[in-house]
Formats: C-alpha cells, structure tokens, sequence
C-alpha cells in the first residue's frame, strides 16, 4: 500500500459519512424531471398561481392531493414541451397583467419575490 492510498484510506475511514435524501423525483416527462419540491413549491404558491394562470381557473383545478397537483405538473410540462411560448408571448401576457392590474413591473416581481416566485 503506497502511503498516499493508506492516507487516504485513514481520512476515509476516520471521516464520518452522513447520506442526507435533499429531493426525490417525483415524475419523469419527456427526459424532464418533476420533483418532489416541484410539487410542494406549486402548493405552496397556488394562490399566485391561480391570480396568474388562467388554465387554473377555466379548469376550476384545486390542489386536494400531492397526485392532482403532479398530474397537474406534468400536464403543464407535455404543453409547455409541445407548444413553447416565444418570448414575444411572454411579453404579452406580462403586458397584459399589467394592464388588467393597474401594476408596473417591478410591483410583479416584488409580488413574485414575496410569495417565493422565481423571477
């Protein structure tokens, strides 16, 4: 045993080792992970959810179970994979919730910001 590995084999052993589980996947779509934390961001940030997507409320969804929330995810993700939204798109629903709002930009990222939303 060379000295660098009987070192190495003393750090290791001398080392304690904790495994820690930081997220799980919760769904595979597509090669696109949904995880766990995806899930109970969703929940977490419905209400936000609700006021902006109006899926949500045309589909009169509610989030009665981590499943109905998943299924909900992953039918967003075969959307979203088969009908992206150019940036012109984007552009115009932000304009448009504006708008509807009476609100500047900035006020939707400090709304965003404050309920946990990724800007």
């Amino acid at each position: 045993m060379t000295t660098s590995a009987f070192f190495l084999s003393i750090f290791l052993l001398a080392s304690p080792v904790e495994a820690r589980l930081i997220d799980r996947t919760a769904a595979l779509v597509n090669g696109d992970m949904i995880l766990r934390s995806d899930v109970q961001h969703f929940q977490k940030n419905f209400a936000l959810r609700r006021d902006l997507d109006s899926f949500i409320t045309l589909t009169g969804f509610s989030p009665d179970s981590d499943k109905k929330i998943l299924d909900y995810l992953v039918q967003e993700k075969l959307i979203v994979t088969k009908y992206p939204a150019t940036e012109e798109e984007i552009e115009e629903e932000i304009n448009g919730i504006q708008k509807s709002n009476g609100i500047d930009r900035e006020h939707i990222k400090r709304v965003l910001q404050s309920q946990g939303g990724e800007i």
